[in-house]
């Protein structure tokens, strides 16, 4: 547990809510596959760190078997300038139709459990 708390303690603290949210949610017996979550650019989420704290958790668990499948989600912004939504890569946040700043995220902050795939015994 000590190198999990050097790699990601802000990940470890997502990832057991996650865990917490699945296992008061599974139904009895089921056998977790698939856990699917998307995360975005601008989340502040490590993606390796989560994963790492995922398999590091499930350990010794009714989750051991799962597999953990991160959607990644880009960050999209809506110019009130030019009136466009574009894709852009963090850390430039300028339009690069008009190249204003006036720009509001639409996507990229996100951090949510999509589904779970399970095997019912």
């Amino acid at each position: 547990m000590e190198h999990l708390r050097r790699y990601g303690v802000h990940e470890i603290g997502l990832c057991e809510e996650l865990l917490c949210k699945i296992k008061e949610n599974l139904p009895l017996g089921a056998i977790v596959k698939k856990v699917n979550i998307r995360i975005g650019k601008l989340s502040g989420v490590n993606k390796e760190a989560f994963r790492f704290a995922f398999s590091s958790l499930i350990q010794n668990t009714e989750l051991h078997s799962a597999i953990l499948n991160i959607l990644d989600i880009p960050v999209n912004v809506y110019c009130r300038n030019c009136y466009k939504d574009v894709e852009i890569e963090p850390p430039i946040f300028i339009c690069p139709y008009c190249m204003s700043r006036d720009l509001e995220i639409i996507t990229g902050k996100e951090l949510d459990l999509l589904s779970i795939d399970i095997e019912e015994e």
